[in-house]
């Protein structure tokens, strides 16, 4: 199974992303059995009481689910929230904010024209996400990587390798959790927002004192 967050090296610097997006469209019949995989691993990972087996099957059939009918991406997010609702540990419960978050920020971006449209205030949200504002999107993703960046601490990435790719420059500049959650904060957080300032000077002031910047 490929693994579905990654991250990646671009201009000397080492970068954290979500990786789904580069798994280039397979052949129809793949995505299917793809989807049967992960719904086996999910139920198999439940059993145990697997959180990252859990974590990793969801990312298996979101991915497998969009190949098949992109419409269905609301309904994968709500999936992803509700799993998460009952993790109990805070780290990977960040783990599953973070990812929410980037499917969420994914989805505004795919209709972003549509959505910044809608002059509407932020409560009450839909029901339906497509039927949300630009604003509500911003609202919930912030929220999200806010509760993720709170949770994160000082989980290894070696521990994830499940779930996370990490070669050996990842581990240097990127080598917990929490700085893994940093790392794709600024990519999908609202940029006038507070999150957003925040990560930013707080990258600022480890790039000054020599650490490696976010």
């Amino acid at each position: 199974m490929k693994r579905l967050i990654a991250l990646l090296t671009a201009v000397a610097v080492v970068t954290g992303v979500f990786a789904s997006e580069r798994i280039l469209e397979p052949d129809f019949a793949y995505p299917k059995t793809v989807l049967k995989s992960a719904d086996s691993l999910y139920e198999a990972s439940v059993h145990s009481g697997d959180v990252l087996g859990q974590l990793e099957a969801l990312m298996l059939s979101n991915e497998s689910k969009s190949l098949i009918d992109r419409d269905t991406r609301p309904e994968s997010i709500k999936r992803v929230l509700t799993v998460a609702s009952g993790v109990k540990d805070r780290q990977m419960h960040a783990l599953f904010d973070i990812y929410a978050a980037k499917l969420v920020s994914n989805y505004y971006r795919s209709n972003s024209w549509k959505f910044n449209q809608r002059d509407l205030p932020l409560t009450p949200r839909p029901a339906d996400m497509s039927e949300w504002s630009d604003g509500m999107f911003n609202t919930v993703i912030d929220s999200l990587c806010q509760r993720a960046w709170d949770n994160a601490g000082d989980m290894p990435l070696t521990s994830l390798t499940r779930v996370i790719e990490a070669d050996r420059l990842t581990l240097q500049y990127f080598p917990t959790l929490s700085d893994f959650v940093a790392s794709v904060i600024p990519d999908v957080a609202d940029r006038s927002g507070d999150l957003y300032k925040r990560v930013e000077k707080e990258a600022m002031l480890r790039a000054k004192a020599g650490s490696p910047r976010y």
